[in-house]
């Protein structure tokens, strides 16, 4: 027997052959003393078992329900590079929850201590079982705990989940190219849809509007997808290649002088590994350098260093160059440098790394897209070189390109950004999404609703234009070559833009519509 919700009572003895259906109410005499319980208002009857969620969820579709979560949702967490999956439940009754957090820096606690609403605030919208909690430090301890609430009030808190600690290692959980989308799942498989042509995903070579499973792993640590081809490290270290096969000995595995890599890029015809003691090796066609091996001689069989190079932290490739991050905040590249993407003030390409003419050593994250290349520093200024087709790094109207790195003035406190074939889009660290370049009316990736309403055919933005969804909710993103991806903060992806292979949704039927406003995408 259930009142407002909440148990009153559990009786498993009753006669059901004989009492088709017993109500009642309890009036007894007890030493000259009447006691009645009560009128019963309303009786329901359902032809299944109800839950104890189930009769809470009932009880507050009713107005005058007092009902008042009894227990906390249990939560889990999923450490990862620099961010913590939370995942919980949601009790029935249960408009949304909140989550405490705190951190105890590098000292593991035994009995870590509950954080309360004077440590970190997590204020979730209705009816979201999930959290990625990003920007933290790899190797520190983080603890959590959740209450459950709904308009009459809250749960008590849950036991602490403690000593949750993300690695260092910056992952890459999901990447775009040329119409596909790529990302590791929860359960460290690695799905992708869209464009399929050169089997990609699968031997099929048509494109893929709902996701496919690609390796049938699920310890799928990093990915790369990049130049018709997809690259997967997994959590052992071993790696896997699949897609467009060039004869070029890039989707070989494993490959000789290349263990337990951290990192796996492809470009065009070549591919790079980053290895944890911070050399590079690299594989396939070499005739522009970008094997950085200081020849051009191509090797299709064993593998390359990279010459001078020891302290790479992250790797990015291009269409035929590579760029590393170096501990020291460095950034050095080799390759093709016709469009000035290597930033060292030339258009000559370099078969040995040169150093790009940033202004100071100060990088923390290097970004690459086809030709054109990008820093961001600590001070939140992200500079650009390289090709500029459609002032997609200037931002401005101006196309020409750049061989000596220049700042990006159309805005700052930059976390990331990518390029499009005529567009980048940039990540700032508050959380907001911002596009450059020439936007088209058949796919408005700049996504904000007023600059659509007023653009030509192919309109310049001349300026950083913000996105008008998922203000503030944004953590990561990822440009394809006519899309806008953005990972959420509740570790939903959201894509806009060009929708030729169902990339933006996994409806067949509208495959080749354009997506003009950001959506979820739905199966991954």
């Amino acid at each position: 027997l259930y009142t407002d919700g909440t148990l009153q009572n559990t009786n498993t003895n009753m006669n059901i052959d004989f009492y088709g259906l017993v109500v009642g109410l309890n009036r007894s005499r007890s030493v000259g003393t009447l006691n009645w319980k009560g009128y019963i208002d309303e009786v329901k009857v359902f032809n299944r078992t109800f839950s104890a969620d189930d009769v809470a969820d009932d009880c507050m579709k009713s107005e005058g329900c007092p009902y008042v979560p009894a227990t906390a949702p249990t939560l889990s967490a999923d450490a990862r590079a620099q961010a913590i999956m939370l995942t919980w439940n949601l009790p029935g009754g249960t408009d949304n929850a909140t989550i405490y957090w705190r951190t105890s820096g590098g000292s593991f606690e035994a009995s870590p201590t509950a954080p309360t609403a004077s440590d970190n605030v997590i204020n979730v919208t209705d009816n979201q079982t999930s959290y990625l909690l990003t920007g933290l430090t790899g190797g520190n301890y983080y603890h959590f705990v959740i209450r459950a609430n709904n308009k009459n009030g809250s749960s008590p808190v849950s036991s602490v989940l403690g000593n949750v600690q993300p690695t260092s290692f910056i992952a890459n959980t999901f990447d775009s190219h040329n119409g596909g989308i790529c990302r590791i799942q929860h359960d460290g498989s690695l799905h992708c849809k869209g464009r399929n042509n050169l089997d990609q995903y699968d031997n099929s070579r048509t494109a893929r509007p709902s996701a496919v499973d690609v390796f049938g792993i699920t310890n799928a640590e990093t990915i790369s997808h990049d130049f018709n081809k997809v690259s997967v490290i997994k959590s052992d270290g071993t790696y896997q290649h699949r897609g467009d096969d060039d004869s070029r000995g890039s989707l070989t595995s494993p490959v000789t002088g290349v263990s337990n890599p951290v990192q796996v890029e492809q470009g065009y015809n070549f591919v790079a590994y980053l290895l944890s003691d911070g050399t590079i090796r690299t594989r396939g066609d070499n005739m522009y350098g970008q094997l950085g091996n200081g020849n051009n001689t191509n090797n299709t069989t064993t593998s390359e260093t990279v010459s001078g190079i020891s302290t790479a932290t992250k790797i990015v490739t291009g269409q035929w160059h590579t760029c590393a991050l170096l501990s020291n905040g460095q950034v050095w590249c080799w390759g093709v440098n016709s469009f000035g993407e290597l930033g060292d003030g030339t258009t000559t390409n370099r078969n040995a790394p040169v150093q790009a003419g940033l202004p100071s050593n100060t990088a923390v994250d290097v970004f690459v897209g086809s030709r054109t290349s990008a820093a961001v520093l600590a001070n939140g200024k992200v500079y650009i070189w390289g090709n500029n087709n459609n002032s997609r790094a200037k931002c401005d109207t101006n196309t020409n390109n750049i061989s000596t790195p220049r700042e990006l003035t159309a805005i700052s406190d930059v976390k990331q950004i990518d390029f499009g074939t005529g567009h980048s889009v940039i990540l700032t660290n508050d959380g907001n999404v911002y596009t450059c370049g020439t936007v088209y009316t058949s796919s408005n990736v700049a996504g904000n609703a007023a600059f659509f309403a007023t653009m030509g055919a192919a309109e310049k933005t001349n300026g950083a234009i913000l996105m008008d969804d998922y203000q503030g909710r944004v953590v990561e993103v990822r440009a394809g070559a006519y899309n806008s991806f953005m990972l959420l903060d509740n570790g939903s992806l959201a894509c806009i833009g060009d929708n030729a292979y169902g990339q933006c949704n996994n409806d067949g039927a509208t495959m080749g519509t354009d997506q003009l406003t950001p959506i979820i995408v739905p199966d991954l």
